[in-house]
């Protein structure tokens, strides 16, 4: 068992799993007790420092949104940052939560009981002799109660409670409780990105957030759902799923009804009825009311499609658009029409196929009215209108407003279909 520190200066607790080959240097795999696993653990490292035979602790705190205390637990440090996400007991999530402000504080009674629950856990399991020496630990934190060896691992360690910010940036002034902290936020600054995917060549500030952008290669989602089976390739991702599962959504849109596990998805929701779009792209001027919106919409410009198949080698620009992707492969087809019973692999799909049993035709033709159950269709039926021919026989240089019009055509140069009947196709488009 071990204990890697992060820029909050909380302990956090995992166990070895194996040693990375192919690393520069030698790094390890490590599965820590609140389920995420990390490729980027070094026994020696100086920007994640690690020790061995630590105690378990994992804080209850409450967190302050418009004068109202809200309990919650802390679940992870948000990677590439200060700040935690913390799971409320109303259902809710935030990843905004920076331990020291003043709007943060302990539940410091519960903090303590799951401190010595996790030592007794501990000894009921038989540690081996590394971890029975946390017995040693005589400093203890007054707050929380967790306990340290040195009476300098305590000082430190105040630090979160205090809000003692000691480092401070020469640059912008922001002040951090850790010089670690500190030295990783002046890349911020330099611009220094030292650690490098070696499939893509994209450069990171951080060693975790390398871990995690390497997902994107390798496809890797270590993180399951115990309800249904889907995977995410991150914690915090599977953290909000779960809520999918939990059935808390108390807070209400007035105007549609529609309801949400937390306030901040229902302040996103109502910009579909304000109309509010605040993520504008710097290309083309289109907005977005989400900012992964933008992101995503950035890569038609860039052309960058980091989301590869590992079946095929496709690539795509989300992941979305990989995950549907590879049902191809695995010939999974999970959404079924409740009518016939007919399976698709997405749900768009499905939503297509509906209209064939409700009749509806949404998409209507402005010029003479005539109304489609699919845009495709819609868009075909333009062509009519527009005398538009975009596929041309490349042996004569005939053109057809479909696809398989010209397909048909093909067989008089081929010599597939000789009779009278047959050749008569080739005149359906004129």
């Amino acid at each position: 068992m071990i204990e890697a520190r992060f820029a909050d200066g909380v302990w956090y607790r995992g166990r070895l799993v194996k040693l990375i080959p192919g690393a520069k240097s030698p790094r390890w795999r490590v599965r820590f007790d609140d389920g995420e696993v990390r490729d980027d653990i070094s026994l020696d490292s100086s920007h994640t420092p690690v020790r061995f035979d630590a105690a378990a602790y994992r804080a209850v705190v409450e967190v302050r949104y418009d004068g109202v205390w809200y309990r919650g637990r802390l679940l992870e440090l948000i990677k590439g940052s200060a700040v935690w996400g913390v799971a409320f007991e109303d259902g809710d999530w935030a990843e905004d939560v920076r331990l020291g402000d003043p709007d943060v504080r302990y539940v410091s009674a519960e903090g303590r009981q799951e401190v010595r629950a996790g030592r007794k856990r501990k000894r009921d399991e038989g540690a081996d002799a590394a971890e029975l020496n946390a017995g040693n630990r005589k400093h203890e934190c007054s707050t929380c109660g967790k306990a340290f060896s040195t009476c300098g691992s305590l000082a430190v360690h105040m630090r979160v409670h205090s809000g003692e910010r000691s480092y401070e940036c020469a640059t912008c002034g922001k002040a951090f409780s850790m010089s670690s902290s500190l030295t990783v936020h002046m890349r911020v600054h330099s611009g220094e990105r030292p650690y490098k995917c070696a499939t893509c060549g994209k450069a990171f500030a951080e060693s975790s957030n390398l871990a995690r952008h390497e997902r994107v290669h390798t496809g890797e989602r270590p993180h399951k759902c115990a309800t249904c089976g889907k995977t995410f390739a991150d914690s915090s991702s599977l953290s909000k799923h779960k809520r999918v599962h939990a059935g808390k959504r108390p807070h209400k849109c007035t105007t549609c009804g529609k309801t949400f596990p937390g306030p901040r998805k229902l302040a996103v929701h109502m910009r579909v009825h304000t109309g509010e779009r605040p993520y504008k792209c710097s290309t083309c001027g289109k907005a977005f009311s989400v900012s992964g919106n933008l992101v995503a919409h950035m890569r038609v410009h860039s052309g960058e499609r980091p989301y590869k198949c590992s079946t095929c080698g496709m690539a795509f620009s989300q992941s979305s658009s990989r995950a549907v992707h590879m049902r191809i492969h695995s010939g999974e087809r999970p959404y079924k029409c409740s009518t016939c019973g007919k399976d698709f692999s997405s749900s768009s799909h499905l939503a297509a196929h509906m209209r064939i049993h409700s009749g509806k035709r949404p998409y209507k033709c402005s010029m003479c009215g005539k109304a489609f159950s699919q845009s495709g269709d819609l868009a075909k039926h333009m062509r009519v209108h527009s005398g538009e021919r975009p596929y041309k026989c490349s042996t004569c240089g005939k053109a057809f407003s479909r696809s398989n019009s010209l397909a048909v055509h093909m067989r008089v140069h081929s010599g597939e279909s000789s009779s009278l009947s047959k050749h008569k196709r080739v005149h359906v488009d004129e």
